[in-house]
Order: structure tokens, then C-alpha cells, then sequence
């Protein structure tokens, strides 16, 4: 009864720690694939150009350099796409809010709207011309209504005042709460209003075939456009101690869209001067609560842990205590101190290996149950949702790292015990009552 106790304290502590890591794992996979598909791409490369007055514009006039790149991370990179976009005011009657417009190639982004939840209109019409799809907190501030015509008012990338009207054809569920209140509409009608061409582009993205990759790609892209002599070099660039990531901290998301006042060049250059960044490095406030989430579970397994091992060296006292006669048998036959110290050990090893294995189990059974437990009508969890519900992810080197450090722990526990039953002398031991 006490052995099976033990063992349920220490299924519990393996349960909690299984379902934390599976969790904030999960969490970190969730949020890139629905940060990825919302601004579409893993690796994000902007690109900025002189004018003829010497004004810096946010355009990529050509996509050879990229396009060259690109076709030798073939192995790694799944999808090329471009984005325009731009910032300004959304007007309707006389109200107006300040938003985000996306320039979405939909032929090309096939699986863009499985990314987000349309609650009004269709996605048939949301894909023709002229059509535009906000977020229910921009429809609900404005007040307006699917197949009604709104004035976007923006700058081009030559910094001209301009304005364009879009006919609403969709509402989704934004996440305001994330900062992220962007609309999309069609890639031409956006390049129509900020002055490029229909082949124009702002944004070139990149989605890879492994997420766990992003960084050391995205390093060996930046190296590679670093190594083109059509690229302007970048500020640190000369700096030998300036590392590839923080050379690339200059980047704004803003820079991917338009609808600000154009700076002067004060070194110009020739040609395009791309800024990079990776989803990483934007989602870097989100991770940082993730590590924060990571660092709690490890923290309460240490706490339980400690209480494990405190349990385990009680319990095995007592047992020390209740097998006094037995031990001495055992040394009066010729059983040696190390067998006697094997016995306890395995003991300990045992239970605590079945106690982890109990605990795992049972948590794969939990992780299961609530995978199918559908969240999708809690807007503000959307983000850390996977098909609207909680996906977790069953780390292997997390789980065999927990569970040596719990089997290791656990026989340190259990050793003082052990050994004072080793060193006990039979015939004291044959003597002893209890």
C-alpha cells in the first residue's frame, strides 16, 4: 500500500510536468502556424528603393536576386509568395479608423482563408475585384455592413496622397487583443492605390517545410543576400561584432506597409537594400511569455520532485525499520551489504520508473480527451488554437530528459536508506524488535 502511494505521488508529479511541456509546446506550434498564415510566410524580406529625388520608397522592383536565392534553399523552402500592403484610414459615412490593408494574391495563397474565420459574407465574393474583408472589431466600430462601399484614404509609395474605394465583402474575427488589426484585399487593387505596378510587390515571403529551421535558414539567406553585389550593405554590416540577428533588429513590421512620410537617403544607394526578419524575431514578446510558462512547469516539477524525495527517504525508512529481521537473514545467509544495497535501490528504481510510466500514460489519455474538445467560439483563444482546439506536442527529448531526472533523484533518495540497511550487522538485526 505505501509502495503503490509512492508511486501515485510520483505519476502525478510525471502527469503535471508531461501535460505543462506538452502544452507550452503545443502553445509554441499553434501561434507560428496561425501567425504564419496570417502574414504569410515564415521569412519576411522587404525591400527599399531611391527615388529620382533621392526619397527612400518600400518596393521590390525586381524579385531576380530573391528568386535566385530562393532556388537554392529549394530543399527547405515550400512556398514563395508576395504581399503589398498599406496603412491609413478606413472610412465609412463619417466615421473613419486607422488600419492595416493586406495585398493578398489569392490564386496564389490557396489556403489563406483556412486561416481565419469568416463570420459575414462569403469567400466567392471576398476574392473579386475590388473587394475587401475587415475585422468585426473594425466592422463594429464603423458600423458597417457587408455589400456596402468604404474609402480607403493612404499615401503611395511616392508619398502622393491617395484614396481607394473597396465594397465589403466579409467580416472575420480579428485579435485585437494581439495588436494585429489588419484587412485584405486583392494584391492588384492595393498596388493600383499605393502606385505599383499589378506585378509590383512589397513583401516577399517564405514558407519552409520545417519551422524548426526558420533561424538557421533565415541566417544563411540573410549571409547569401549579404554576399550579392546587387544588395547596398546594411548599417553594422562593417561591424565584425555585429551577428546576423542583431544586424536584422532594424526591422519594423511597419516597413511592410505603407501610408507614412518618406525619409531622405542620407548614403544613397544603387538598386535594393532588403530588410529580413524571420517569424521568430516578430513573434519574440510571445515567446518570451511562453519561456515564462516553460520556466513555471519546470519550476513546480522541481517542487515536486523535492517533495517526491522526501517521500521516497520516509518511505524507505520505514521499510528499513519493518524489514530489520528479514535484512538480518539475509546477511546471516551470506548475502553480501552491496546485494542488500541493490535490493533497496532497484526498489526505488522500480517504483519510481513505473510511477513515471503510470503518469505518462495518463497524461497522453488527458492530452487526447482535450484535443477534442472544440474552443473555436472563444475568440480570444483563437491564436493559441489549432483547428480550434488545443493542440499539445509530446517532446521526446523533454520527456526522457524528466524522466532521467526523476529515476536519478529518486534512487539519490533512496540511498541513505539503502546504505544504513547495508551496514546493518546480522545479529543485531536478527535481534532488533519493532
Amino acid at each position: 500500500k505505501r509502495s503503490l502511494l509512492l508511486g501515485g505521488a510520483i505519476a502525478f508529479g510525471f502527469l503535471i510536468i508531461t501535460l505543462l511541456n506538452g502544452f507550452t509546446s503545443g502553445l509554441v506550434v499553434s501561434v507560428k502556424e496561425n501567425f504564419s498564415g496570417i502574414f504569410g510566410g515564415h521569412i519576411f524580406i522587404t525591400g527599399e528603393e531611391i527615388t529620382e529625388r533621392g526619397s527612400v520608397v518600400g518596393k521590390i522592383s525586381s524579385s531576380d536576386v530573391l528568386d535566385d536565392i530562393a532556388e537554392s534553399f529549394d530543399e527547405d523552402i515550400f512556398r514563395v509568395i508576395r504581399r503589398s500592403g498599406m496603412s491609413g484610414d478606413l472610412i465609412f459615412g463619417s466615421k473613419k479608423t486607422f488600419l492595416s490593408v493586406d495585398g493578398i494574391d489569392y490564386s496564389d495563397e490557396t489556403g489563406f482563408f483556412s486561416n481565419i474565420e469568416l463570420i459575414e459574407g462569403s469567400l466567392k465574393d471576398a476574392v473579386k475585384p475590388g473587394s475587401i474583408i475587415i475585422p468585426d472589431t473594425t466592422a463594429d466600430k464603423l458600423g458597417v455592413q457587408v455589400g456596402e462601399s468604404v474609402l480607403f484614404s493612404t499615401t503611395t509609395v511616392t508619398g502622393q496622397k491617395n484614396v481607394g474605394e473597396f465594397v465589403l465583402q466579409g467580416i472575420f474575427k480579428g485579435q485585437a487583443s494581439f495588436g494585429i488589426s489588419s484587412a485584405y484585399a486583392s494584391i492588384t487593387d492595393v498596388n493600383d492605390i499605393i502606385g505599383l505596378t499589378p506585378e509590383g510587390f512589397i513583401s516577399y515571403n517564405l514558407y519552409l517545410y520545417s519551422m524548426e529551421d526558420m533561424d538557421r535558414i533565415g541566417d544563411e539567406i540573410y549571409d547569401a543576400l549579404q554576399q550579392r553585389e546587387e544588395v547596398a550593405p546594411r548599417e553594422g554590416d562593417e561591424d565584425s561584432g555585429d551577428t546576423g540577428e542583431s544586424r536584422r533588429h532594424g526591422f519594423a513590421m511597419g516597413g511592410m506597409f505603407q501610408g507614412f512620410s518618406l525619409p531622405q537617403a542620407e548614403d544613397p544607394w544603387e538598386g535594393t537594400k532588403y530588410n529580413f526578419v524571420t517569424l521568430n524575431e516578430m513573434m519574440s514578446p510571445i515567446m518570451s511569455l511562453v519561456n515564462v510558462l516553460k520556466t513555471i512547469s519546470q519550476v513546480v516539477f522541481i517542487i515536486l520532485i523535492v517533495i517526491t524525495m522526501v517521500g521516497i527517504m520516509n518511505t524507505f525508512r520505514m521499510i528499513l525499520i519493518e524489514r530489520t529481521n528479514e535484512i538480518g537473514t539475509m546477511r546471516a545467509i551470506g548475502v553480501q551489504r552491496r546485494g542488500i544495497l541493490s535490493i533497496f535501490v532497484l526498489e526505488a528504481g522500480i517504483i519510481a520508473a513505473s510511477g513515471a510510466a503510470a503518469g505518462f500514460i495518463i497524461s497522453l489519455i488527458i492530452m487526447l480527451v482535450m484535443s477534442f474538445i472544440s474552443f473555436s467560439n472563444v475568440t480570444a483563444l483563437s491564436f493559441f488554437l489549432r483547428e480550434g482546439s488545443i493542440y499539445f506536442s509530446v517532446l521526446p527529448n523533454e520527456i526522457i530528459t524528466n524522466f532521467i531526472i526523476l529515476i536519478t533523484l529518486s534512487l539519490v533518495a533512496a540511498f541513505l536508506p539503502a546504505r544504513a540497511a547495508s551496514k546493518l550487522k546480522p545479529a543485531e538485526a536478527l535481534r532488533a524488535e519493532y
